[in-house]
């Protein structure tokens, strides 16, 4: 608590010990009276008021010489006046703050709105850098899985060059086996071969990222999803139509069919027509899904070539 001044000592009191200002002394520091309680007063507390706050930090001195009387309670003086009112005092007690900018508070406005705009500069800089960090990336996905879906596009194109012969092969087997039927067996003078086929590629959509994909437009991801789900759908259509066919040729060379034999090469000729009507259905479905996204059937040049064994006749009727 703060004393009243004017003709009486000036003090604060901390703690339940009183601090009173006196005069400063012939070697110019402040000097104070303590006492703690009524009746019992302590030693005088004397501070250098040119080195305050060094003294505030190690504590203040304590003066013996100086009679500790009530007598010797003077008025203070002007300078000691002044270290009370700006706060300064002995180290430990009760000090009154007054918030004071030293520039004024205009000053600490504008540094405020400086450090306010910088924040907003440097968040609007950084959203700005990873926008077009984002933009590369789905740029750069875009480019390689459009590439992707070009080539896997060519695979059944690649394939549909093949189709009128696997068609003629097929009838060709089913010729023989109703001749088998009928009691009018032939023999075949060829293998009988198996169409050729590419593997759908999906590295590239496999590798898919989360940050990348959240980046690109909706319908976007959605039209390369369809189309990734359509190679997958048919891609199981394609791997049991070459197991088909590789069951199919087991007959090559056969000179003799029984009962079961024919059952068997019935379901496989079957099984072979359907994978091939699938296929070829299924590609001129999401082929239109392609088109809608810009994407069209890309050939690998270091592809082979088609094989045209399959596209030779296998069939020898046997005289009568």
């Amino acid at each position: 608590m703060r004393f009243p001044f004017g003709n009486e000592a000036l003090g604060f009191a901390r703690n339940g010990i009183a601090y009173f200002l006196k005069d400063k002394n012939e070697n110019g520091k402040a000097i104070f009276q303590v006492k703690s309680r009524p009746g019992n007063l302590g030693d005088l507390a004397t501070l250098n008021s040119d080195r305050l706050r060094e003294k505030a930090d190690s504590g203040f001195l304590i003066c013996t010489s100086f009679p500790c009387a009530g007598s010797h309670l003077f008025p203070p003086t002007a300078k000691a006046v002044r270290l009370f009112e700006t706060g300064e005092g002995p180290p430990g007690m009760f000090r009154l703050l007054k918030l004071k900018p030293p520039h004024g508070w205009n000053t600490v406005a504008w540094d405020l709105a400086i450090v306010t705009l910088g924040v907003l500069v440097a968040l609007g800089a950084q959203q700005l850098v990873d926008e077009l960090h984002w933009r590369g990336e789905v740029a750069d996905f875009r480019n390689a899985v459009s590439t992707e879906i070009g080539n896997d596009l060519a695979t059944y194109t690649y394939r549909k060059e093949e189709n009128p012969c696997i068609v003629a092969r097929l009838d060709e087997l089913q010729h023989w086996l109703d001749g088998w039927r009928a009691g009018r067996p032939s023999k075949l003078i060829g293998p009988i071969g198996i169409p050729d086929s590419l593997v759908v590629r999906t590295g590239v959509w496999d590798s898919r990222d989360a940050g990348t994909m959240s980046h690109m437009p909706l319908s976007e991801k959605l039209g390369y999803s369809g189309l990734y789900t359509e190679f997958a759908n048919n891609e199981v259509h394609r791997l049991d139509e070459r197991a088909t066919w590789i069951e199919l040729a087991s007959y090559d060379g056969a000179t003799e069919l029984d009962h079961q034999d024919l059952m068997r090469l019935q379901g496989l000729i079957t099984r072979a027509r359907l994978r091939l009507y699938r296929m070829t259905s299924n590609f001129g479905r999401f082929a239109k899904r392609a088109a809608a996204l810009g994407l069209k059937p890309v050939p690998d040049p270091t592809w082979p070539a088609t094989e045209v064994k399959i596209c030779r006749p296998i069939l020898a009727v046997s005289a009568a």
